[in-house]
């Protein structure tokens, strides 16, 4: 594919369909902050911050100017999908970063959109990144768009870490050690979802004090969409034949994503293709019935291709939408609906029981009537002729007597 197509195509999806793109947010002013810090007992420095804390989630409220320090552990740092702007003038400082976190574990940074941060010679020992991460371990960062650094996003010596669903764009970088994502001795992370678009070097691992071992460029089903992949799609799945292939430094141990996407990857698509869909059943609810139809009524979150229901744990039954329950005999029932979407997900509702107790009139209005006026005419004859010969035989015996 030509390169400036797919460019022009990852930007449309970037300002159109990411919820978590800046140009798509409100424009805010910019708070010029040299840098906030999130300290370690949850305060927040300086005070006057555009940070709102609620809880473990701390949300910025409007762009900046300058770069934010987390050192709390288990809380979520919410970009809002405002602009962190470092506007370093010299590209090759350190602490020209735009989020660091620094010596934590369990810190989400979402979406954020993180732009102008230097990343140079000194990379490895300095936190000159867009996102940065050094040591503690098992952090998110999710659905940020990390736009026109040196290096975008950088690990050194921190392990357990999840990188996923980001737009990782423009960063170029003329030093060969350093890529767009860099894991500098950093083992067992996790990279996917996200999509590299005009990288000079997108993605590579090295060794600092320890080797990067261990990390995965995919979840075993998908990986990120590479713009300089040339593999090929025989089947169309959208997955890649071949591997893509990761940069090694010095450590020289093998990495790849194995299932390279062909178009970046897009989460409200995805979303629609993994999630099976979900059914709501509102007809009939757990309570008692008196008569013998009874509605079966839900609804479905997204579009599907096949509808039905099981009554009672007896066969599949077919329906276009909602339908009527008929026939119904006198007891305990239940019922459970199925869907299936058009990329073959199934959903399943919750079982629902209910009870039908038909009224007595309804019960009754079958009884064979005919047949038991017959019977009871038959029983009253019997009884008659049975009197008429007892009356007989004691008249009988009345005349004999002297």
């Amino acid at each position: 594919m030509a390169k400036s197509k797919v460019f022009v195509a990852f930007t449309l999806i970037l300002l159109c369909v990411m919820p978590l793109s800046a140009v798509c947010t409100q424009t805010m002013k910019a708070q010029s902050q040299r840098y906030i810090i999130i300290n370690a007992d949850g305060t927040i420095n300086p005070s006057s911050a555009p940070i709102v804390q609620n809880g473990n989630t701390y949300t910025l409220i409007s762009n900046i100017n300058g770069y934010i320090i987390i050192t709390k552990s288990n809380i979520t740092f919410n970009g809002n999908g405002h602009t962190i702007n470092q506007q370093t003038t010299n590209r090759d400082s350190s602490n020209a970063f735009g989020v660091e976190l620094s010596h934590v574990y369990n810190v989400t940074v979402a979406n954020a959109t993180i732009i102008n941060t230097g990343n140079g010679i000194y990379a490895i020992q300095n936190p000159t990144a867009g996102i940065y991460v050094d040591y503690g371990g098992s952090n998110t960062i999710i659905r940020n768009n990390v736009v026109n650094n040196y290096n975008a996003i950088s690990l050194l010596e921190t392990n357990n870490n999840l990188i996923i669903e980001n737009n990782i764009t423009n960063n170029n970088n003329p030093y060969v050690i350093v890529r767009a994502v860099t894991l500098w001795g950093s083992s067992y992370n996790k990279v996917y979802y996200n999509n590299f678009v005009d990288n000079t070097s997108p993605a590579g691992t090295g060794s600092f004090n320890s080797p990067s071992t261990g990390n995965q460029w995919d979840n075993a089903k998908v990986g990120n969409f590479w713009d300089d992949y040339n593999g090929t799609d025989a089947n169309g799945d959208g997955i890649g034949d071949t591997p893509y292939r990761i940069t090694a430094y010095r450590d020289n141990l093998q990495n790849a994503d194995d299932y390279p996407l062909m178009a970046p990857f897009n989460s409200t698509l995805y979303s629609l293709k993994t999630t099976s869909p979900a059914i709501t059943l509102l007809s009939p609810i757990e309570q008692r019935f008196n008569e013998s139809n009874v509605p079966l009524t839900f609804l479905v979150d997204k579009a599907v291709n096949w509808t039905g229901y099981v009554l009672d744990g007896v066969d599949n039954v077919t329906v276009a939408g909602n339908a009527t329950l008929t026939g119904l005999t006198d007891r305990l029932h239940n019922v459970t609906v199925y869907a299936q979407d058009t990329y073959g997900n199934i959903g399943t509702s919750q079982t629902t029981n209910f009870t039908l107790i038909l009224p007595i009139e309804e019960k009754h209005q079958a009884f064979p009537t005919v047949p038991v006026v017959a019977i009871s005419i038959v029983v009253v004859a019997i009884a008659t002729a049975s009197l008429l010969v007892n009356f007989n035989k004691r008249k009988h015996s009345l005349v004999k007597s002297p």
